[in-house]
């Protein structure tokens, strides 16, 4: 189970677009923490805009913190 919780939206012409800020948070169910967090990275990658940030420290511990990235979408 996968679910998209979107703030910094808005309708336009049916279709929704960002308005702004932090936009969207990808939740999601597994059978364990690494499930889960692997369902809702897999999630984020259907969300596309121009200037997108997607974090990768998210469900990971600080001993083995991963490196943050930056996606941009052109």
């Amino acid at each position: 189970d996968r679910w998209l919780i979107h703030a910094g939206t808005k309708s336009r012409e049916g279709t929704i677009v960002t308005n702004g800020g932090r936009v969207a948070a990808i939740v999601a169910r597994g059978t364990d923490l690494h499930n889960a967090r692997a369902a809702a990275y897999a999630g984020a990658t259907l969300i596309a805009f121009a200037g997108l940030h997607t974090r990768t420290d998210i469900g990971v511990s600080k001993r083995t913190k991963e490196t943050t990235f930056n996606r941009r979408n052109t």
